[in-house]
Parts: C-alpha cells; structure tokens; sequence
C-alpha cells in the first residue's frame, strides 16, 4: 500500500524539512509532486511546495491557481519575485492522484509537466520565459502543502516530493526527497521521518495532518490520531 500524507488546507497543516545546500539551488533544477488533490480548480492559489516567504529569503515555489493553472515564482535577490503562470490547466479530475512538476532552465525556460508514473513526462502548455538568472540562496524551510510561513495550505494527499539538481525530471539527481512511505502509517502531529533516499529530516505538522495509506483495488485507508 502507497501511503500519502493529508493535509486538510487549514491553518497549520503542513509537512517541512530545514533549510539545506540540497533544497537551495542557485542554477538549473526540477521540481516534481506527486498529490491528489480534493479539488483541482481550488478558488484560490494553492502551493504543492514552497520555500519562499518572507523577504531577504524568498526563493521558488510551484502551485496551482484558481482556475487550475500552474503557478510558480522564484527570487534572484530574496526580495523581488518573478510571477509565472501556465497557459495551460494541469489537467486532473478533483481527487484524482497526479505527478506535477516544473523544470527550470535558465537557458530555455519554464517548463510545467505532468506524468502518471513519474517516469515518463509530458510537458502542459508551452515554454514560459524565464528572465531570472538564478536563484536566492535563501534559509527559508521547505515546506509541503502549503507556502512556506504557513499561508495558502492545500487540501489533499501528499505521496511524494523531489527537488533535482538540474532541469530534467526524467533522468536528474534527486537531492530533496518526501516520501510518506518513510513515516509509520497512523502517524500524525509533530512527528518525523528521515528521507530513506537523502537523508534531509521531515516533520508533519498540525492536529488534521496525518499518515494515511491507499487500500488497493480502487480504495482508500485513513488512519486518524488520537
């Protein structure tokens, strides 16, 4: 069973890690999720993972906004944004479980994707412009489900988040790496896990916020805390 981390898109619930060389990328790098969303045409901009908050240490974020568009930015100083949205929607039917992921490439672009598999991607839309040069070294924690500080939270489950070290979600290096298979199914506030596949620690946050794990055979199993 696949087990996913679920946020409700409340105040406080999120999962983070500290701020790390791997999580802060100043050239080329990816970003890949996979989540299944409760609804992917939110109302509001939502943000799958964030490190970006707070001025001087504002760096990338990539999310959804309210008519189901990709959205992204990043800081090449920590203070000033550079704003993208995709021309095109990610594409998923409300809680349906998708990869979604964004390649930035300071040569060539932005560009957002999606897969089934995580293996094999399809670029959605076209080739945004991308004017930064790089990316704000910043100290902010990377957070998953929602914007870092807290703010915009995402409701839905959470099975999987990477940061690569280059813009190539195909066949990069995987540096960052949030899997809910390396927590305890049932886990819930406050708890942590250590990355099996880069080492970096995690921590769940917020009383909603908790370890669950697909049923198979078109099922869903949620274990609550108590």
């Amino acid at each position: 069973m696949a087990q996913f981390v679920t946020v409700d898109g409340t105040s406080g619930e999120f999962i983070d890690t500290p701020d790390s060389a791997a999580s802060s990328p100043t050239g080329d790098f990816a970003i890949a999720v996979k989540v299944a969303m409760i609804d992917w045409t939110p109302g509001s901009t939502d943000f799958f993972l964030s490190k970006l908050d707070d001025a001087p240490e504002r760096a990338y974020e990539l999310g959804v906004n309210n008519t189901g568009f990709p959205f992204s930015r990043v800081s090449t100083d920590g203070t000033a944004l550079e704003n993208d949205t995709g021309d095109a929607v990610w594409g998923a039917s409300d809680g349906a479980t998708l990869w979604v992921g964004v390649e930035y490439d300071f040569g060539t672009g932005i560009r957002y994707l999606t897969s089934s598999d995580g293996v094999s991607w399809a670029q959605v839309g076209s080739t945004e412009t991308l004017t930064a040069a790089s990316i704000n070294d910043g100290n902010e924690l990377l957070t998953v489900g929602a914007k870092a500080g807290n703010s915009n939270q995402m409701a839905g489950n959470f099975y999987e988040a990477k940061i690569y070290s280059s813009a190539d979600l195909t066949s990069g290096t995987v540096v960052v790496h949030l899997n809910a298979d390396d927590f305890t199914l049932g886990e819930g506030n406050n708890d942590t896990a250590v990355s099996s596949a880069t080492g970096e620690t995690w921590t769940l946050h917020g009383d909603n916020t908790v370890i669950g794990a697909d049923a198979g055979l078109g099922g869903m199993l949620l274990l609550g805390v108590g």
